[in-house]
């Protein structure tokens, strides 16, 4: 069964009709939980649900799924097109490091943001991304209440992995360089941060992109690789799938 269809085998089964919609952030191992906040009340009644039902909803789907389960309550539709709004102008600012984003509003005007993260970052980094989401909320004459980051398990692909890949794979699409490192069990947030790292070994001349999009390496790029003689190593590697595709 797969990770939605048991959700909503979760939801149908608890009477969750209340919670409008989830997310899944599976490199940070997180669901977010979208709840109008009009549904909620003291006590669950005809129709509404309390904050305590949601508490053992989410602590449901944790035992089910292994995902942390976060509460996002939505105050209407308009703000609902603001998290909208945020998440596609973190992900313009900041391709290569931010996944995803929520605005979960407790009570009032004051917002409280969680920012899942494509990579471990250090502190002034994590300012910014901080002060482009105060600015945004700001736009939209609200205040933040907290701003909390996720990061991922477990560290993203590496350069020295992609280059590899590349030269295993080339000449190779963005897609399928994202296909052969989750089929090996690397860490890559999506296709468009892959394609972020791909085009800035390009601008550092590790690569070299052909005019229908294909990757391979450069000079400098070969160099960075190692050639190992062992049987993982990438030139056996590129041998066995060149003698599959019969290009040599």
């Amino acid at each position: 069964m797969s990770l939605e269809s048991e959700i909503e085998k979760i939801l149908s089964l608890k009477s969750a009709d209340y919670v409008k919609g989830v997310r899944i952030n599976e490199i940070a191992r997180v669901i977010f939980v979208e709840i109008p906040l009009g549904k909620i009340k003291g006590k669950v009644e005809r129709g509404y649900t309390s904050r305590l039902q949601i508490s053992k909803l989410c602590r449901l789907i944790q035992e089910k799924t292994g995902l942390r389960p976060i509460p996002v309550f939505l105050a209407s539709p308009e703000l609902a097109q603001l998290e909208s709004g945020l998440q596609a102008s973190l992900l313009l600012a900041h391709p290569d490091i931010v996944s995803d984003c929520s605005i979960s509003f407790s009570a009032g005007n004051a917002a409280n943001v969680t920012v899942i993260l494509s990579d471990l970052l250090d502190e002034r980094k994590l300012e910014a991304i901080r002060r482009h989401v105060r600015e945004m909320i700001l736009l939209a004459s609200l205040t933040v209440d907290r701003i909390d980051f996720i990061s991922p398990t477990q560290p993203p692909a590496s350069l020295a992995s992609i280059l590899r890949a590349v030269k295993i794979l080339s000449p190779v699409a963005p897609k399928t360089v994202y296909e052969y490192l989750k089929s090996r069990d690397f860490t890559c947030p999506s296709e468009k941060w892959l394609a972020t790292k791909l085009d800035s070994a390009r601008r550092k001349g590790l690569l070299v992109r052909s005019d229908d999009g294909a990757y391979a390496l450069s000079a400098d790029g070969v160099s960075v690789v190692p050639a190992l003689r062992s049987k993982n190593s990438s030139d056996i590697e590129r041998i066995l799938l060149l003698a599959k595709r019969r290009e040599w």
